[in-house]
């Protein structure tokens, strides 16, 4: 594990058995809790890494970032440890909560572009015209061997483990995660999990290559993935043993589950792992799983949303 991570107060992150969702699926469901980090999300701790390992080059010439939102709340949390220059671009359709969450550490944001991807290429026309840094969630390695240290934590407390399920949206986090899962569980089944509404990375792995959209219809935003990037499905596709595409409407529901059954608030990309197993319950009963619950920021339309429905159980 990175020093740095090492010498932060909430890791690792809670890992317990779901007692409730283990008895009602039929199933031993263990929650990997990263919506307990300081930015409620798995980012910070590849953000950590990124930022003290390059801090003199961030001090010269400062970070830029584009984001759904965890990943810029992330960085912008790390970057502000150091109080270096940072800006992160965020799409027009970003949730209040993120922003608001961007903002509170001092980075100075900037709403540009109708989703993540334009945002992305706003982002790097701002870095090439002021000098500052880029950096590109996926691309950047200390994303993946952040994820990796979820990884770790999950195998200190068992190697026992069938499946494990996994978000799926650029890929850091399941490339850092299977890395190091395969070095210790060669044999672990490895599942990531895409919503419909953004069905690229799904494409990615079932068909070969991504088809670029012309836009995603998902609520999962941190999932929300237009053009995949290429050198990073090719590096996925290998440690994966499968990608499974999760209805659209069961994502709703599944927040609702979890706070019914676990006391826990999870955002739509999270509350995907649930929806998964409920989609594919007969090919995961009996067995040991782990999950990640990836994030909490929740839009308070999707609460409503999530208290008015109904439950997936």
């Amino acid at each position: 594990m990175g020093n740095i991570l090492a010498h932060q107060s909430w890791v690792p992150t809670p890992f317990y058995r779901a007692m409730s969702l283990s008895q009602k699926l039929g199933m031993d469901l263990w929650l990997k809790r990263e919506d307990c980090t300081p930015v409620g999300s798995f980012k910070l701790r590849g953000a950590l890494l990124a930022v003290e390992k390059h801090k003199a080059l961030l001090k010269e010439r400062g970070l830029c970032v584009a984001s759904a939102g965890n990943y810029g709340l992330a960085m912008a949390f790390a970057v502000s440890v150091w109080q270096y220059e940072n800006v992160v671009f965020v799409p027009e359709n970003v949730t209040e909560s993120k922003e608001s969450s961007i903002r509170t550490t001092g980075a100075y944001v900037i709403k540009k572009g109708r989703d993540f991807d334009e945002s992305k290429q706003h982002a790097k026309s701002y870095a090439q015209e002021t000098g500052m840094i880029y950096w590109e969630d996926g691309v950047l390695p200390e994303m993946a061997l952040g994820s990796g240290t979820i990884a770790q934590e999950i195998i200190n407390v068992s190697s026992s483990w069938d499946t494990i399920l996994v978000p799926l949206g650029n890929g850091s986090l399941i490339k850092g995660i299977a890395l190091e899962m395969r070095k210790i569980l060669p044999k672990i089944r490895i599942i990531g999990l895409v919503p419909s509404g953004s069905p690229s990375m799904w494409e990615a792995f079932h068909e070969g290559q991504g088809t670029a959209e012309a836009e995603t219809q998902t609520i999962a935003d941190g999932l929300s993935v237009r053009i995949p990037i290429q050198k990073i499905t090719d590096e996925i596709k290998g440690l994966m043993d499968d990608v499974w595409l999760v209805p659209e409407k069961m994502l709703v529901p599944a927040v609702r589950t979890f706070l019914d059954t676990e006391r826990i608030l999870v955002e739509p990309s999270a509350a995907i792992t649930l929806a998964g197993i409920v989609n594919n319950i007969s090919s995961l009963s009996g067995e040991k799983i782990a999950t990640i619950v990836t994030g909490c920021h929740v839009q308070t339309k999707v609460l409503q949303d999530a208290l008015l429905g109904s439950s997936l159980l």
